[in-house]
């Protein structure tokens, strides 16, 4: 703001940036810029639509609590913007979706995310149901080549088995060209094609119980960014789903600090082990003023670091480890430093089977992202119970994620099971469509 044109104390006319939003002559100047975008882009048919704001939630008027000014903007721009358009494109904006009078004038609603856990952050919201969305933007936290396809995939494939409008869109396209990831959206179209998503809008996510004959680490990272906890009590294996996960915020608050009331209880995971493991709690950033972590097993103090203030925020790269027996085990992890610590995951070991599975449905068709857990060195064979289909045959279409290779076969659901299902690659799509007599 201290640099921006419209400020007076740079020649211009707006003495605080929050006056934007209800000044005339900015009022007028946003309109003289949407009139020429609508003249120099309107006609072309790759645009989907017009998004008014990025990330409202972040400007100087938000701060001010001046959230009524904001909305009404919208509503005031993209009236303006109906009145103007002949092709009638779409009208968004994005932002946090913590008010919902914010959306009432757009088309679609889409909100951005940047979490540790894509497909728990993707997957586990719920958009509104007065009008369609997804993610406009997402991010995964590592970048390195492996992880970041894995990430991309973990994005698309969220929003397609949660149902959302549309995929989330991955933000840095500039590494989609440099890392040639088009081949993941050409797999992702396929994955369209062969399924038939677009007409099944009543198809619901289903949690699905998974056996194999071996045992992997349970890992999982929190599904949500600086925002306040919904959950802080996890039961494993159950709660480590998307759905769950999305409650579960990365910034671990103090219980000292000013942000206590965003993280309100210690972080708390119960589960029965079938043999004694290891817990590990990865850091992954610090605040300024510094933290400092205990983790308990059993209420038994098993590992604690403190991070000491610096003069900005810390990445950092630190594991706690805590053991824990065989038997019912409760671990607990607290902060009582000056203030936040980011978690990046957590990792069990031996208390997850060696398929994940991630499941799309209704009673006659199914989508199934099937993945091997990371560490597992062989393709494993799986039961996918509690499936949402009726039990008879069905067309299996089969879809590598990896390389986009396609199988088909008839399988059979009996008592609600796909049994025995032997991976042919680390990471599937799996499609079922009721054989017809």
């Amino acid at each position: 703001w201290p640099d921006h044109p419209f400020n007076t104390a740079k020649g211009g006319f707006l003495k605080n940036a929050e006056d934007f939003f209800t000044d005339k002559e900015a009022k007028r100047r946003a309109k003289m810029w949407l009139r020429y975008a609508v003249a120099r882009y309107g006609h072309s048919q790759s645009l989907m639509a017009w998004e008014l704001f990025n990330e409202v939630e972040w400007v100087d008027a938000r701060y001010q609590n001046r959230w009524e000014d904001i909305e009404a903007w919208h509503k005031e721009m993209a009236d303006y913007l109906r009145s103007i358009d002949p092709y009638k494109h779409l009208i968004t904006t994005s932002s946090a979706m913590d008010r919902p009078a914010l959306w009432t004038a757009m088309d679609y609603v889409q909100p951005h995310t940047y979490p540790s856990n894509v497909t728990a952050a993707v997957g586990g919201f719920v958009m509104p149901k007065d009008k369609p969305g997804f993610f406009g933007e997402f991010g995964p936290p590592d970048t390195s080549e492996a992880a970041l396809a894995r990430g991309v995939k973990d994005g698309i494939y969220a929003g397609m088995l949660s149902n959302h409008a549309g995929a989330a869109q991955y933000w840095q396209w500039d590494l989609v060209e440099k890392r040639n990831l088009y081949p993941l959206y050409k797999t992702a179209s396929l994955v369209l094609q062969e399924s038939g998503l677009a007409s099944r809008p009543i198809a619901r996510p289903t949690a699905v119980t998974v056996g194999t004959s071996g045992s992997a680490s349970l890992s999982f990272g929190p599904g949500k960014g600086w925002e306040k906890a919904e959950k802080t009590t996890f039961d494993l294996p159950r709660d480590a789903s998307a759905t769950e996960l999305a409650k579960l915020p990365a910034f671990l608050q103090s219980s000292t600090s000013g942000n206590k009331a965003m993280f309100p209880e210690p972080l708390v995971f119960r589960f029965t082990a079938t043999k004694p493991g290891v817990f590990r709690l990865a850091i992954q950033q610090i605040s300024k003023a510094g933290a400092a972590i205990k983790v308990f097993a059993n209420d038994k103090e098993v590992a604690a670091k403190s991070w000491p203030g610096a003069e900005k925020e810390t990445n950092v790269r630190d594991v706690l480890e805590a053991p824990f027996p065989a038997g019912a085990n409760v671990i607990r992890v607290e902060n009582n430093g000056a203030d936040w610590a980011n978690m990046r995951s957590f990792e069990f070991t031996d208390l997850a089977p060696q398929v994940s599975a991630m499941v799309l449905g209704e009673t006659d068709w199914m989508m199934a992202r099937v993945m091997r857990v990371a560490g597992v060195e062989q393709l494993p064979t799986a039961s996918l119970g509690g499936v949402p289909v009726g039990d008879g045959n069905y067309d299996l279409t089969v879809i590598d994620l990896e390389n986009g290779d396609l199988t088909r076969s008839l399988v059979r659901v009996e008592k609600g099971s796909l049994s025995g299902y032997k991976l042919t690659s680390p990471d599937s799509m799996l499609i079922l469509k009721r054989k017809l007599p």
